[in-house]
């Protein structure tokens, strides 16, 4: 029978050559001084298995087959756990995934079910002569935590956008409701970005400690992480006070539409209403002279229409019309 499973592959970084896909299996080579290893996997069984073996690892990647919700960092004598949430790549709406990250000395191991948006970012858009492999694995896992947080920020810059879009649309509609059901839709997923960053404060401000956590250098880049976490979650709000400044505007533009019908309706009501008066009046019950002379209709309805003129022309005079 033939085994169909993918092999398991890792990304060496080598300070003394360009970085490199390795295999990940038992017998393989472990990363030597200068080198670091990045293994970013699923959540597979399997996977996890086969790399805990290749690794030496005691199982400690196989317990992340059912990863937790909690946010948290653990540290022992050779091995660094960091849980956090990054959001989704590729996705219309911002959608949570846990990640896993795992140090162990040269090794970085990330384990999320979904590709995670902005992870490897940081590697990408690195300077080709950049010595990656020169990092500890700790500081490697600064570099990840720092590129899952601009997933965060490409979310909010596209929620930005399309205030932006209802902005100028709310501007024009005259269909107040279709603004508003949008407007619920970017609170909603301004909300999933609030709910799922603010948990993780905890993790990121113990970083701000980098002799308690990861590593004894207090010059290392993930202080620098902590800020970048206030960044983002400052991002976020500001995302929530341009939504609240949308609906400002769109409940500004409804009262403006709201009150030019109200104008218009008050400028026919006086329009009419002396006319109403006359017609009233004539068509009481009484004997006068006025009555008498058929031709005086014609002198009522043309007082009418005066009046009327009058109104209308007083109204455009004030700019009411």
């Amino acid at each position: 029978m033939t085994d169909t499973h993918v092999s398991l592959t890792g990304r060496l970084f080598d300070t003394a050559s360009d970085d490199r896909e390795v295999e990940v299996a038992p017998g393989m080579s472990m990363p030597k001084k200068h080198q670091l290893l990045w293994i970013d996997t699923s959540r597979e069984p399997a996977d996890l298995e086969r790399a805990d073996k290749a690794l030496g690892l005691d199982g400690a990647l196989s317990l992340l087959a059912r990863p937790g919700s909690r946010p948290k960092i653990a540290v022992t004598a050779d091995l660094v756990r960091v849980r956090v949430m990054g959001m989704e790549g590729d996705q219309a709406r911002p959608r949570p995934v846990v990640l896993d990250l795992l140090a162990a000395p040269n090794v970085v191991v990330s384990v999320h079910d979904q590709p995670i948006q902005g992870l490897g970012l940081p590697l990408d858009v690195a300077d080709a002569e950049t010595t990656i492999g020169a990092l500890d694995a700790a500081e490697f896992i600064a570099t990840l935590l720092d590129g899952m947080l601009t997933g965060y920020f490409h979310a909010v810059e596209a929620i930005e956008r399309r205030i932006d879009e209802v902005d100028e649309h709310a501007l024009r509609s005259t269909r107040p409701d279709d603004v508003l059901t949008e407007l619920v839709a970017l609170r909603r997923q301004i909300a999933v970005l609030r709910r799922t960053l603010s948990p993780q404060r905890t993790v990121f401000y113990s970083l701000e400690r980098p002799k308690l956590v990861l590593g004894d250098s207090v010059e290392a880049s993930w202080p620098l992480v902590a800020d970048r976490f206030r960044q983002a979650m400052e991002s976020i709000e500001n995302a929530r006070e341009l939504l609240v400044g949308s609906f400002d505007i769109a409940m500004t533009n409804t009262g403006q539409r709201t009150n030019d019908v109200m104008r218009v309706l008050t400028v026919i009501s006086s329009v009419l209403l002396p006319a109403v008066v006359v017609a009233g009046v004539m068509g009481m019950n009484f004997k006068v002279g006025l009555f008498d002379d058929p031709g005086n209709f014609s002198v009522v309805v043309a007082a009418m229409i005066a009046m009327a003129v009058s109104i209308l022309l007083v109204a455009r005079f004030r700019r009411w019309i």
